[in-house]
Order: structure tokens, then sequence, then C-alpha cells
């Protein structure tokens, strides 16, 4: 019989010693769109670290770009601005990005981009886009990365404490 202390040793040791990995997206994506959204991650600031993001996208799409925006509203990347606006156009959601916020998709080994962010946690949101063609077809991984230990940078700041 399994002594209370014994099954509960045995619990702690495999929570701790469960591997434990980033924020994780994958997919494909296949649609007549120009523009659309992959998904979020609130990065938390912390001075002299940096949060990141790791992609890899496979594409035949020539023109095709990862964009990036954030949560600041009526500035230039703010996320609320393009995607509540349905009038705006491929090529006018591309050029709202943040400063430097449109990279161009090159099939290659994976990229890291460092998100260095201002005084306060903010979200930041990944769509692609290909405004030159009426089809986007890609394969994409990203994985995202918060500063600190183990216990943060593995979740958006957002969900940091809540398990």
């Amino acid at each position: 019989m399994i002594t209370f202390k014994l099954l509960l040793l045995l619990l702690i040791v495999c929570f701790f010693f469960t591997p434990v990995s980033t924020k994780y997206v994958s997919g494909r994506i296949q649609t007549t769109k120009q523009w659309v959204y992959l998904s979020n991650f609130c990065f938390k600031n912390e001075p002299l670290n940096t949060g990141y993001l790791i992609f890899t996208i496979w594409t035949h799409n020539t023109h095709a770009k990862l964009l990036f925006y954030n949560d600041t509203h009526n500035r230039l990347g703010s996320w609320n601005d393009v995607y509540h606006n349905k009038t705006m156009s491929c090529e006018e959601k591309v050029n709202h990005t943040v400063k430097g916020g449109a990279l161009d998709i090159i099939n290659s080994n994976p990229v890291r981009v460092v998100i260095a962010d201002g005084l306060h946690p903010h979200f930041w949101y990944l769509a692609v886009a290909d405004c030159l063609n009426d089809e986007l077809e890609l394969d994409y991984q990203i994985s995202f990365q918060n500063p600190g230990n183990f216990w943060y940078r593995e979740f958006s700041f957002n969900q940091q404490g809540t398990i």
C-alpha cells in the first residue's frame, strides 16, 4: 500500500522534472485572404532582460511578410486600429505595423526576434500578409519567451501566477 507521503513525494518529483516549453504555436494556412492573424503574447518588461520569439515559416509566396503589432492605442503599430478596421487594405495593414515590424519571410532556419518593450508589459500580435497575391499558403512554427526563470519565461505575462 502506497502511503500518502510517498504518493505526495512522487507527485512533487513528477511536477519538478516535467519538461516545460514556451508558448508554441504552429500550423498551416491556405487561404484566399491576403492578411491573416497568427497569435499573440504578452511580453513582460524587465530591465537588462528581453523577451523574444523564434519563428520558422515555409512558403512559396515570395512577397509574404511577418507583421508585428502591439496593444498601444491610436499610434503606429496599434493592433486595435488594424484588426477592427474592416475598410483598411492589406497594404495599409502592412504599413501600420510597429517601426520595423514588417519582416520579409524567407524560407530558412529559425529566426530569433528580440522584443525590447517600454516601461509596461504589452501584448504583441503577429499576422502574415502577402498583398500581391490572391492566395496565402504557408506553414509556420513560433515560440515565445519572456525574460526570467522557467516559472516566468514560459508564460505570457497575463498568465503568470495563474497556475
